[in-house]
């Protein structure tokens, strides 16, 4: 509905799906599924746009992400990946060095702990040169300090 511009199904959608979660997942403790729920929510808001639709994905992604550092660990690639959606909001909203702070822990983070040529940093990379695109082609002073940004 987000994507269509539906705003008002947007929002009973949520609400429905929010009553859906509470009556299935919650009270069978299935967090992984929350935390799906919750990024395809954030997606949607994120979509919307505008103050309110930034805030309400921030809050869908942050709790997605603190759900995931409490079930498996702020080493594992999920919540690592999770940051990226973070980065993302900051990112719409034109606030580039906190979205470039919330890559660079990713990035920094999977490098040490799955390589530098790990499969996972296409998504950071790929969020990299999002901020690159918005913030008018500022690369280099951004990222000079960077040597190991990879962009393939």
């Amino acid at each position: 509905y987000a994507s269509m511009r539906q705003y008002k199904n947007s929002e009973k959608f949520e609400k429905g799906a929010r009553e859906l979660y509470n009556k299935a997942f919650k009270e069978n403790n299935h967090q992984v599924e929350y935390v799906s729920f919750l990024n395809i929510l954030g997606d949607n808001y994120l979509k919307i746009g505008g103050v309110e639709g930034h805030a309400k994905a921030m809050d869908c992604y942050q709790e997605a992400s603190w759900i995931l550092a409490e079930i498996c660990g702020d080493e594992s690639i999920d919540f690592l990946l999770s940051l990226i959606d973070i980065g993302d909001v900051y990112l719409e909203q034109k606030e580039f060095d906190k979205a470039k702070s919330f890559y660079l822990l990713s990035m920094d983070k999977i490098t040490t702990l799955y390589g530098s040529n790990s499969i996972f940093l296409h998504w950071v990379n790929a969020a990299l040169v999002e901020l690159y695109t918005a913030n008018g082609g500022e690369f280099k002073s951004l990222y000079s300090s960077l040597d190991n940004l990879r962009l393939a």
